[in-house]
C-alpha cells in the first residue's frame, strides 16, 4: 500500500481486539474472566473480547473449533491481542505468589493482556472501522453496513473483512480453581467472595462466538475499493446468516475485523451491536440523543461537558488511574500522566470512554 498526505482531518479510532479460547470446565479460566473484566473497565469499548468456548466438552465451542485451530490456541485461558502471539490475562509474582494484570521484573509472564492491549492502543490505525448489525424480521440473518475511513489517501489497497458472530447471556456453569486463594486480583472468584466455590452454577457467558464470516480467517476480499480518498467513508454489507447454534437471535452482535490483505495483519475492528448506531471519531459522544457527552484534553487538562451527573475516571495507559472526579456540567481533571491517557465518564444512560493525549 502506498499512501500520501492530505488534509488529515481525522484520528482513526484505534479498537483492539482479543480472541480467547475458554471453557466451562477449565479451572483456570476465572482468570480469563478477570483479564477480560480489567480490560473493560479500563478501556470500555475500545476492547473487544470474542470467547472461543473450545475447551474440551464445551457445547458453547460447536462450530468454531476450526476458528480456535487457525489461531493454534489450546491452552485455557489464553488469547490472541489483535491477532498477535498467543498470551496470558493475568501473570504472578515469582516470589509472592501474588496475581497481577501486569507483567514485571519478577513475574512468570513477561506479557499479559492488559500490557499487549496498552501496546497496541498506542500504536495508530491508518484507518478507522465502525458498522451498524440489523436482525432480519425473520431472525435468520444479519445485515451489516460497514464503513471504513482512511486519515491518508491510499492506493494499491488490498483489503479484507472478516466478521465473528457474537452471542451474549448463555447459561451454563463455570469451574473455578481459585476458590481458597485469597487475592485482591481474584476477588470474588477467591475465598468467600460471590463465585468462590470449586463450580459456579448457573453462570452466564457474554461475547461468544457462534460463527464466523469470510472465505478465511483473514477475511474476504475485494468487498472494498483499492483506492480510498483520505476521510472519505467507504461502505460495504456483508448480510450474515445467523448460525444454527444461536439460542436468541435478538442477543447476537457481529465483530467486524478489516485485514491487509498483503500481510493478513489486522488494520482495526469495530464491535456493532443491534440497535447501536456508531458515533465514529466525534469529539461528542451520544449514549442518548438529547444528553451528550464532550470530552476535550489539552495543557494537561482534561474536560468533560455532560448535561447529567457524571462520574469521570482518566486512565493510563497500562490501567493506573491518573484522576477522578464527580459532578455535572462542566468538569475538569489535572491528571498525574502524560502523554496518552483514557477517560471513561458514566451517567444514567450508560459508559462513554475517549483516548486523548495530554
Amino acid at each position: 500500500m502506498s499512501k500520501s498526505i492530505s488534509n488529515l482531518s481525522f484520528e482513526p479510532v484505534k479498537r483492539v481486539t482479543l480472541e480467547e479460547f475458554t471453557g466451562m470446565g477449565c479451572t483456570n479460566c476465572p482468570l480469563g474472566i478477570l483479564g477480560i473484566d480489567n480490560l473493560h473497565k479500563t478501556y470500555g469499548d475500545l476492547f473487544i473480547p470474542m470467547a472461543l468456548h473450545c475447551y474440551t466438552g464445551d457445547q458453547l465451542g460447536a462450530g468454531v473449533t476450526s476458528y480456535a485451530a487457525y489461531l493454534n490456541l489450546t491452552a485455557a485461558p489464553s488469547g490472541c491481542i489483535q491477532r498477535g502471539d498467543i498470551t496470558y490475562p493475568i501473570t504472578q509474582d515469582k516470589t509472592t505468589g501474588k496475581y497481577s494484570f501486569t507483567p514485571g521484573d519478577n513475574t512468570t509472564n513477561d506479557v499479559t493482556w492488559q500490557s499487549e492491549v496498552q501496546k497496541q492502543l498506542a500504536t495508530p490505525a491508518p484507518a478507522e472501522v465502525t458498522a451498524t448489525c440489523e436482525l432480519a424480521a425473520n431472525g435468520k440473518s444479519l445485515k451489516v453496513p460497514v464503513s471504513v475511513k482512511y486519515a491518508l489517501n491510499a492506493t494499491d489497497l488490498n483489503l479484507k473483512v472478516f466478521a465473528a458472530v457474537l452471542e451474549d447471556g448463555l447459561m451454563g456453569y463455570q469451574s473455578n480453581g481459585f476458590s481458597s486463594v485469597s487475592d485482591p486480583v481474584i476477588g470474588e472468584w477467591g475465598a468467600g467472595g460471590k463465585y468462590g466455590m470449586a463450580t459456579v452454577t448457573p453462570y452466564t457467558f457474554d461475547h461468544v462466538v457462534r460463527g464466523f464470516y469470510g472465505e478465511t480467517f483473514t477475511g474476504t476480499p475485494e468487498l472494498l475499493p483499492a483506492t480510498i480518498e483520505a476521510g472519505k467513508p467507504c461502505v460495504t454489507t456483508l448480510t450474515i446468516p445467523v448460525p444454527d447454534v444461536v439460542e436468541n437471535p435478538a442477543a447476537t452482535s457481529v465483530v467486524v475485523m478489516l485485514f491487509d490483505g498483503n500481510t493478513d495483519k489486522l488494520i482495526n475492528a469495530y464491535h456493532a451491536k443491534q440497535g447501536e448506531t456508531p458515533d465514529g471519531i466525534d469529539d461528542v459522544l451520544n449514549d442518548n440523543t438529547t444528553a451528550a457527552v464532550s470530552v476535550t484534553a489539552a495543557a494537561g487538562r482534561v474536560v468533560v461537558a455532560t448535561a447529567l451527573d457524571a462520574r469521570v475516571q482518566v486512565y493510563t495507559i497500562d490501567g493506573r488511574m491518573a484522576a477522578q472526579a464527580a459532578g455535572k456540567g462542566v468538569i475538569t481533571l489535572t491528571p498525574a500522566a502524560t502523554g496518552m491517557a483514557i477517560v471513561r465518564v458514566s451517567t444514567a444512560n450508560g459508559v462513554v470512554t475517549k483516548k486523548v493525549i495530554l
